[in-house]
């Protein structure tokens, strides 16, 4: 009889043995699943306001959007302020509204056109927080261009400070206005 109920722990054992690991695996599958949405070395599951819920946030997407141009795709710089129009107020969204009679190009656009280039237009902050109740706000910033060429080449192009006027509409911000100058 002894061997008998030795055979059956040992029997009960290991089913419970299989029944941990089943379950086991059953978990991981379970967390991998739940977690797929969020790849490793993101920050997927982090919550992030819209640019435009800060006057900084919507100075950088508004400078960002307006000096990242497609030469091979857009007749000129306009068309990158043309498509940032739902970050524009005042001013800017006058001038985005309406083709200029005569745009002037930036004197390499038919090169970076011909080789099928992109100018992207980076922004750094460089003002200290604004009050987020005020109904307008000045933002500086450091706005960098840079030429992605087509055989993975980039060459920048000279720095330049941004001065940006933001008006608050509602819960956003819009920029409004902005004034370059050379930094170099």
């Amino acid at each position: 009889m002894e061997a008998e109920q030795r055979r059956l722990l040992i029997i009960a054992g290991v089913i419970a043995a299989g029944v941990v690991a089943a379950c086991v695996v059953v978990t991981l599958v379970v967390v991998m699943l739940r977690a797929g949405g969020d790849e490793l070395g993101t920050d997927a599951h982090h919550v992030h306001a819209e640019p435009t819920e800060t006057a900084e946030g919507a100075a950088r997407a508004a400078m960002r959007q307006i000096f990242t141009w497609r030469p091979a795709e857009q007749a000129g710089p306009w068309d990158a302020l043309h498509a940032a129009a739902d970050t524009l107020t005042g001013p800017l969204a006058e001038a985005a509204a309406e083709r200029p009679a005569s745009e002037p190009l930036p004197r390499q656009w038919a090169a970076w056109a011909a080789s099928g280039d992109v100018v992207v237009g980076a922004v750094e902050l460089a003002s200290d927080p604004v009050d987020p109740h005020a109904p307008r706000a000045e933002v500086r910033l450091i706005l960098r261009q840079v030429v992605q060429h087509t055989d993975g080449d980039t060459t920048p192009l000279p720095e330049m400070a941004a001065q940006v006027v933001v008006v608050r509409e509602g819960h956003t911000w819009k920029a409004a206005q902005y004034r370059l100058e050379m930094t170099r």
